[in-house]
């Protein structure tokens, strides 16, 4: 009998305090109402899945996203500083074991490269559809820097240290690179105009 008259006794306390404070009753109502909607939101958004119509939101796919990313722009810039580096040696006539150290690294980059760079297209085309980035890579970045590699290997094997030639086939080539530098630039921004990068 105590048990139940100290029951009736929490319960009377309990519509009492509520009675009494009905702000606290309006924000328990509003948030009982919150989990009730969130409840018939998802469920609605379950339904939309199963038929196809709405798409869940990847988490993984932008993690897969960002790591390519860094990858390609890793290796893009790799290969641009030891094209930088070895013409550079050769400008200041540094000793032959830095140029070779150089040139060896410089073909280290570019295998690494043209080793991925089927795998950068189909990269950008999965992961930045619609950004044209694709075409950016495929016909404006890579054949310039095949033409730049062309004119690096002719420095390399054509030219001898003294000729006259020597200063402006590195201006041209170091010109070339800088092309190719803004042009992978345009790449990773999307904020700059297409103009620039057809120049």
């Amino acid at each position: 009998m105590t048990n139940s008259k100290k029951e009736g006794t929490r319960v009377d306390f309990l519509l009492a305090f509520f009675q009494n404070n009905k702000f606290t009753s309006v924000i328990i109502v509003l948030c009982l109402a919150l989990i009730g909607l969130g409840k018939v939101t998802e469920s609605g958004d379950q339904l939309l899945r199963s038929l196809g119509w709405n798409k869940p939101y990847d988490v993984n796919q932008v993690t897969e996203r960002g790591r390519f990313s860094w990858e390609l722009i890793e290796t893009a810039w790799n290969r641009l500083f030891w094209m930088r580096n070895y013409t550079e040696r050769i400008r200041r006539k540094a000793p032959a074991a830095d140029t070779e150290l150089s040139w060896q690294k410089l073909m280290l980059a570019s295998e690494k490269w043209n080793t991925e760079v089927m795998n950068y297209y189909i990269g950008l085309d999965t992961f930045y559809p619609d950004s044209h980035k694709r075409d950016t890579l495929e016909n404006h970045i890579q054949p310039s820097i095949n033409s730049t590699m062309k004119l690096i290997v002719e420095l390399r094997y054509s030219l001898k240290s003294d000729s006259v030639d020597l200063k402006n086939k590195i201006k041209e080539i170091q010109d070339s690179i800088e092309v190719v530098n803004n042009r992978l630039y345009h790449l990773v921004d999307q904020s700059l105009p297409k103009k620039k990068l057809l120049k």
